[in-house]
């Protein structure tokens, strides 16, 4: 994403802080546009709707589960993906963008559709829902891979805004469906603002980057044969993030809307809040952290390419170094400073947003670990930008595994002091595995 943080950096570095807010608000968008929202539409539909309770949980329940899905089958391809993409613009092959993009639109679509049209017949509800539910799965995945191409674009004020309009859209059209056709309304006019929102991203992409016919090029899935690394340590990343949550939901602890729809109140609420404060961390990490990491990086292999002695290139090794340091602990400061505030002040928190104070204990083990979730981020990339495949992949696994093992044990012994330790130690020791390295 270093091109596009470039340009969101200027709007940061402008000097007033109009510009810099404009910055950190269409970095949100771009590096977690369905998530936020989602997360808004979610909100503010809880307040507004006339769906029942039951009807409301399966609801919220069917749209986790779009995340929870998209975002696995997402792991499996978006590193290999991405490595493609970073290898054929720095050869200058702009033309094959597009075609790549209709491709995986086709790939991704077909496999995702597929796999949800088989876990929805778990679902003993009507054939609309079933039919939704698959839609809605594979319209999320479209905008998880429309995400990986949107590093790409120059125009982030369009995509800005379209996820906003595309929210919107999501928000009126489900809450006047719903007081018609109930659930099965409000599936529709959620699933028709993000579908908006994908062909709006789409079609920025095909104009912005088409160069000659459109055409279809499946090349690019040789990408997951070429970087089996990648594929491993992005699968390992995304199922490590939802497998707590998993485990959880088929505890004996575990809470079901409706068979197939599984949650669990009192782990997902306070661990969905930590991810929330994360957001702040993801902004920096697309317009400072990766750009200034990137600048250094590109100056040190720069100067051996161009034979400069070993004074100069040792200097520019030495900028590498600083970066690292520099970016790490600009993250823990600020990042870092959030989870302080509400670590401290969960409960306060908690009842200003009326939810129950028992979710502090969760709360607090989760605010800590997103700030290492976020650490671990940026050390993993570091690994991948200098080819430390194998490495990176290593550290993905140790999250995922980490986060089952204890979450298992946790959940299984009922030792509710310690939920949200798995996600803790899972993130904590991955970090410090990726740092080391």
């Amino acid at each position: 994403m270093a091109g596009i943080g470039f340009r969101l950096q200027k709007l940061v570095e402008h000097g007033s802080y109009t510009y810099s807010l404009r910055g950190l608000f269409f970095a949100t968008f771009l590096i977690a546009g369905p998530w936020i929202t989602t997360i808004t539409v979610i909100g503010l539909f809880s307040w507004l709707t006339t769906l029942g309770g039951d009807e409301y949980l399966i609801f919220r329940t069917s749209i986790i589960y779009f995340y929870a899905f998209s975002l696995i089958l997402t792991g499996l391809y978006q590193m290999p993906l991405t490595r493609y993409l970073a290898d054929e613009l720095y050869a200058e092959k702009l033309e094959s963008v597009i075609p790549a993009y209709l491709a995986m639109l086709i790939l991704v679509s077909l496999v995702q559709s597929l796999f949800s049209a088989l876990y929805v017949q778990l679902i003993p509800l009507s054939l609309l829902f079933k039919l939704l539910f698959i839609s809605g799965s594979t319209v999320v995945a479209l905008l998880w891979l429309a995400g990986i191409f949107l590093s790409c674009l120059r125009d982030y004020e369009f995509v800005g805004y379209f996820y906003i309009f595309g929210g919107l859209v999501s928000l009126a059209a489900g809450l006047n469906l719903a007081s018609y056709f109930g659930l099965e309304g409000a599936l529709a006019g959620f699933i028709f603002g993000h579908l908006l929102t994908f062909i709006g991203i789409s079609w920025r992409i095909i104009a912005e980057l088409s160069r000659g016919d459109i055409r279809l090029d499946f090349s690019c899935v040789k990408s997951l044969k070429m970087f089996p690394a990648h594929l491993i340590a992005g699968l390992s990343f995304n199922l490590a993030i939802w497998i707590d949550k998993f485990i959880f939901w088929v505890s004996d602890t575990g809470q079901t809307a409706i068979k197939g729809l599984y949650y669990f109140q009192y782990y997902d609420v306070p661990i969905f809040l930590a991810y929330v404060f994360m957001i702040p961390g993801l902004a920096i990490f697309l317009t400072r952290v990766e750009t200034d990491f990137y600048r250094s990086y590109r100056a040190f292999y720069r100067a051996i390419l161009s034979r400069r002695n070993f004074k100069k290139i040792a200097a520019r090794h030495g900028d590498i170094n600083r970066t690292i340091n520099y970016t790490t602990w600009e993250l823990i400061r600020i990042q870092g400073a959030i989870a302080l505030v509400i670590f401290v002040f969960a409960p306060e928190f908690l009842d200003l947003i009326n939810y129950s104070q028992d979710f502090a204990i969760v709360l607090r083990w989760g605010i800590v670990a997103a700030l290492f979730q976020l650490l671990f981020l940026v050390f993993s990339l570091m690994l991948l930008y200098f080819e430390f495949r194998r490495e990176a992949m290593w550290c993905n696994f140790v999250f995922f595994a980490v986060n089952a093992v204890v979450t298992c044990y946790t959940a299984c012994n009922g030792y509710v002091a310690y939920f949200g330790a798995g996600y803790f130690l899972s993130t904590f020791i991955a970090a410090s595995m990726a740092w080391i390295l």
